[in-house]
């Protein structure tokens, strides 16, 4: 006790405990490393599977919408929709008119049972050219479909 009373009594202030410790602090980081590393793994399998599904989902509302554009006629323009699949690179496809292209991210694979890769939608009826379903898949071997149906309905699943 003495020894305190020295240092106080030369300037230096008794160290007060506010605040953390170095040790805690890197306890604390430790854990959350730790924690990082176990949820990241599942994390990392959920993100291709939704961003399938986003793909999906943005391609069908577009789809949609070239079918009711044709519906009413917009503009007195013929509305149609190509795929563009590429056994090479990156997939894609195109909204007419307007060419307005769509490129698929290289994990996603377009692949179809359409009699044909250009579906055209009847001027003032809507009614797409072909039936059947656009799947899309990535490397995991997951897919989402997008079926176009009698009358003109589409879906995704």
């Amino acid at each position: 006790m003495k020894s305190l009373a020295i240092l106080k009594d030369r300037g230096f202030p008794r160290a007060k405990s506010r605040g953390f410790a170095i040790v805690e602090v890197l306890i604390t980081l430790a854990i959350t490393v730790l924690l990082l590393a176990l949820i990241l793994p599942i994390y990392g399998n959920l993100f291709p599977k939704e961003s399938l599904r986003e793909v999906a989902r943005t391609f069908s509302e577009q789809l949609n919408m070239a079918k009711m554009r044709s519906q009413v006629a917009l503009n007195g323009v013929h509305y149609s929709l190509t795929l563009n699949i590429n056994p090479v690179g990156s997939d894609s496809y195109t909204i007419n008119p307007g060419s307005q292209t769509t490129n698929l991210d290289s994990n996603i694979f377009l692949s179809t049972n359409l009699s044909s890769n250009i579906i055209n939608f009847k001027f003032g009826a809507g009614e797409p050219s072909v039936l059947g379903q656009i799947i899309f898949s990535n490397q995991a071997g997951e897919t989402a479909t997008v079926t176009i149906a009698k009358f003109g309905r589409i879906f995704k699943e």
